[in-house]
């Protein structure tokens, strides 16, 4: 008798034996053991989605998922505390415009 769990894929020696477990002789049997996982038919759908998650889900659900996605950043960003977006507001009016070059002297010029 062999476990289940012990059986494995490939090619196999069975040496014959008699009704009180002694070897025949020299009379063996040369086998090919292939081992698979049994899924019901009603079940494969399940099984591929599993190994494949993406490919499973239609092109509704997947926007649907993004849209959810995007509306949670953008919910997140009433989180942010205030001050570092006063700090972004001021690092975005720094920055110089398309065309200017920026202002190299930290101080303003006096005249």
């Amino acid at each position: 008798i062999i476990p289940m769990e012990s059986i494995q894929s490939g090619y196999r020696f069975i040496s014959l034996r008699n009704e009180f477990n002694l070897p025949i002789g020299m009379a063996s049997l040369f086998v090919k053991i292939d081992v698979k996982d049994y899924i019901p038919s009603e079940m494969a759908d399940f099984a591929n989605a599993l190994v494949d998650p993406i490919a499973h889900l239609s092109k509704d659900d997947l926007m649907k998922r993004r849209e959810d996605m995007l509306t949670t950043l953008v919910d997140q960003e009433d989180l942010i505390d205030p001050i570092v977006i006063k700090g972004l507001e001021t690092f975005q009016n720094v920055q110089p415009k398309a065309g200017e070059t920026p202002n190299k002297d930290p101080k303003p010029k006096e005249e």
